[in-house]
Order: structure tokens, then C-alpha cells, then sequence
């Protein structure tokens, strides 16, 4: 930050420089404290780009709520096929070709619900015709059901949907912290610059006051020794301290327009508006006396400083990270389950009359159990626990 500063200040004395010849007449700008402290939230450069990560957090987590998402699948699709006869040498028979056209058409919503459950809505209905035997013959079947699954021990009590969304939201915390420690920064910076650019100011009056002092005093020591009053010697000595302090309101010229500059580029981002003006500030350097207490102030720091809250803050987003890696090393231990209505007819093409079978529920179907997965090994869900747990520690 202070090296941008400097080369923002560096940049912009060139430009005053190089443009000394052709440059318009000096105007004068008064501003308050806060005039500063109000054009720096508006037009600060690191304020305005931290202003927006909390935006993009808060797209991030909306963004892992899309776990919950369902999915919906439509498919169509057309077979053939046809068999050629053959002649049956032992019997003596042709038996004929077999001709086949089938439809079929699915459809299906998977999901994810907040507790890890997994679901399946599934429909379908297919028809076949053609002819077998030289006969046409016809069919038509299909089917509704819902299929379920049910963690018990591995994704239970919190799955990769809910770790995303939880560490999305203590980002989201953190980015908004992050803005606040920033513009906290920025207020600092301003009021330290508006109070320097204060103090230069008074020092290039202090170093113009002592220029004239030495001057008079050259002049007067000139005409001493005219008169024969005092040794040239002396005259020397004030030429030595006149070209002192000289030396000394040209530092003090050179310090202001420094601060000048420094507190510029804090409160703009149009640098080329400001190089031929000159920023008076409206209040004067005065020892407010205010009352502190250590204790009070301690208490305050540790409890409301943006950056120890930030650093909590992920501290939790670990503890989140180390739950998901600590539910990763159980074993898939899920109930499962499906119920439907199935519906068909060989006597035909008749859709309607399946899909009534199919409400009526004439003919239902279910089935339910459980199933155990378990790593041989799990070394890749070992070593990331030990990993998330390092990386809290540390």
C-alpha cells in the first residue's frame, strides 16, 4: 500500500513537473476531515474493489445451494430389428421372420434434500409391435415409481452439498469483514494524511518565517560591516545559515507537495483532475484530550478488530471442513427403498390404458433394505482428516 502511494506521489509530481510550462493557473481546494473521509469511500480504488467481494461471496453461496438443484431427464428413443426365417431340416419346417418396432419414453427428477437423503421420481412407457409367426402382434407396458436412499453413517450428519454451503457462508462473513478492516484502514490512512498534509503546510511556513529571519539578518550584518561594526567573517556565516534554511523551506516545499499527493491518491481515482490543485485544508492541528481505558480498549480489540474476527471466522470454516473429513471416514451405511405402479397391455397399442393402470394403481410394486459399503483401506478419507486437522491446528 505504501509503495503504490509513493509511486501514485511519484507520478503525480512528474506530471506537475512536466507540465509546469504549460500548465493552467493553480487553484485552491478546501476540505474538511470529512469532505476526505467521504470522497475516499466513494472514490478510493482499494475501497471500491473490496466493495464487490462481498457481492460475489453472497453469489457463492447461492451458488452452493445448487447442490439441492433437482435434475430432470426426458429421453425418446426408436428401435428395429428384424430376424430373417430359417428352415428347420428335422421337422421340415419355415419358421419365419421376426419383425420388431419399439417405442419407449422416459422420464425421471433425481435430487438432493437438505439431510443427505437422495431421490429418484421415474416414469416410463414403451409399446412394441410388428409381426412374429407372419402374425402382427402388439404391446404396451410402463411405469411410475419413486426410489430412495437414506445415509445413516457417511454423509449423515453433514454431506459435501452442506460442507459448501456452510464454508460458504463463513466466506461470505469474512469477505464482508475484510471490507469493514479495509475501510477502517482507509479511514486511518486518510485522517494520518489529512493531518501530515496539515503539519507540512505549517512547516513551510515555520522553514518561510526562518528564510526571512536570515535574510534580515544577512542584510543587517551587511550593513554593519559597511560601517566597520563587524568582521566580514560574520557576513559568511549568515550567507552559510541563509542558504541553510533555504535548503531546509525547499525540503519542507517538497514534503508538502508529497502529502499533497499521498492524500490525493487516497481520495480519487482520477489523478489527472487534481495535479494543478492545491488541497487547503479547512481545520488546524489541536490537541483534543481525550480519556482511555487499557482495559476497555483491550477488551474492544480483541472482540471487534475486523481482522481477529475474520481470523475466528475461518478458524470455524476449518472446524466445518474437519466435520465433513471426520463423516468421511464411516462407512455407506444407507437405507433404500422404492415404491410404484406398474401397468401394461399385450393385446395392443393402447397408452391410455396403461397410464390408467398405472394411476389406478392396480398393480403396485415395493421394495426396501439397506447397504453397507466400507472401504477396504479409506486412505484417501484418513489422510484428508489428518490433513483438515493439521490445517486447523496451524
Amino acid at each position: 500500500m505504501r509503495i503504490s502511494r509513493f509511486c501514485v506521489s511519484f507520478w503525480l509530481g512528474i506530471a506537475t513537473a512536466s507540465a509546469a510550462t504549460n500548465a493552467p493557473a493553480p487553484a485552491t481546494r478546501s476540505l474538511s476531515l470529512n469532505d476526505c473521509l467521504q470522497m475516499a469511500l466513494e472514490h478510493n480504488l482499494n475501497v471500491q474493489i473490496e466493495r464487490i467481494n462481498p457481492v460475489i461471496a453472497g453469489y457463492n453461496v447461492g451458488m452452493a445451494y445448487a447442490g439441492y438443484d433437482p435434475t430432470l431427464n426426458v429421453s425418446g428413443n426408436h428401435s428395429f430389428s428384424l430376424s430373417p426365417g430359417s428352415f428347420n431340416q428335422q421337422v421340415q419346417t419355415i419358421i419365419p421372420g421376426v419383425s420388431v418396432d419399439a417405442n419407449s419414453y422416459n422420464a425421471s427428477l433425481n435430487g438432493l434434500a437438505p439431510m443427505g437423503l437422495n431421490y429418484r421420481l421415474n416414469g416410463n412407457i414403451s409399446e412394441s409391435y410388428g409381426t412374429r409367426s407372419d402374425l402382427p402382434f402388439a404391446s404396451t407396458s410402463g411405469g411410475a415409481s419413486i426410489q430412495l436412499a437414506q445415509p445413516l453413517l457417511k454423509n449423515f450428519w453433514i454431506d459435501a452439498t452442506r460442507e459448501n454451503i456452510l464454508v460458504s457462508k463463513k466466506a461470505l462473513k469474512m469477505s464482508e469483514l475484510n471490507f469493514e478492516f479495509v475501510v477502517m484502514r482507509g479511514v486511518t490512512q486518510v485522517e494520518d494524511a489529512y493531518y501530515d498534509l496539515i503539519a507540512a503546510r505549517e512547516n513551510v511556513k515555520v522553514q518561510q518565517m526562518a528564510m526571512e529571519l536570515a535574510k534580515r539578518l544577512l542584510a543587517e550584518n551587511r550593513q554593519r560591516v559597511k560601517v566597520g561594526t563587524m568582521a566580514p567573517l560574520d557576513v559568511q556565516q549568515a550567507e552559510s545559515q541563509v542558504a541553510t534554511t533555504q535548503a531546509a523551506l525547499l525540503a519542507a516545499q517538497a514534503a508538502e507537495t508529497f502529502q499533497q499527493n499521498n492524500l490525493k491518491s487516497l481520495i480519487s481515482e482520477n489523478y489527472s483532475s487534481w495535479p494543478f490543485v492545491t488541497i487547503v485544508p479547512a481545520e488546524s492541528l489541536t490537541a483534543v484530550v481525550q480519556a482511555f481505558s487499557l482495559q476497555d480498549s483491550w477488551m474492544k480489540g480483541m472482540t471487534m478488530r475486523p481482522d481477529l474476527l475474520q481470523a475466528r471466522t475461518q478458524l470455524e470454516s476449518q472446524d466445518i471442513v474437519l466435520k465433513y473429513s471426520f463423516n468421511q471416514l464411516f462407512p455407506e451405511l444407507d437405507l433404500v427403498g422404492s415404491y410404484g405402479h406398474n401397468g401394461g397391455n399385450s393385446l395392443g397399442r393402447d397408452f391410455g390404458g396403461v397410464l390408467n393402470q398405472i394411476s389406478d394403481g392396480s398393480s403396485p410394486f415395493y421394495s426396501y433394505g439397506a447397504q453397507l459399503i466400507f472401504p477396504l483401506s479409506n486412505r484417501a478419507a484418513r489422510e484428508a482428516y489428518k490433513t483438515s486437522k493439521a490445517q486447523k491446528q496451524q
